[in-house]
């Protein structure tokens, strides 16, 4: 299961390292960081409803595969 945050992660992975002028993942992981917090809600309401179609598509799997035993 992803969270808003990852799904965030995975977008602007790329133009963070961009940004920071390498692929350290500690830097690029606290550039990233950064965006995050700068973030409008509505910005950060976007992944999270992307997050919740992610997981309820896995939700929906997971119940499947149990009723078929």
């Amino acid at each position: 299961f992803k969270n808003a945050y990852a799904l965030f992660t995975k977008d602007v992975w790329q133009a963070a390292s961009d940004a920071v002028g390498t692929r350290n993942a500690a830097l690029v992981s606290s550039e990233i960081a950064k965006r995050w917090r700068e973030l409008l809600p509505s910005e950060k309401s976007h992944y999270k409803a992307l997050a919740d179609e992610e997981n309820a598509g896995h939700r929906a799997y997971k119940e499947l595969k149990e009723e078929a035993r």
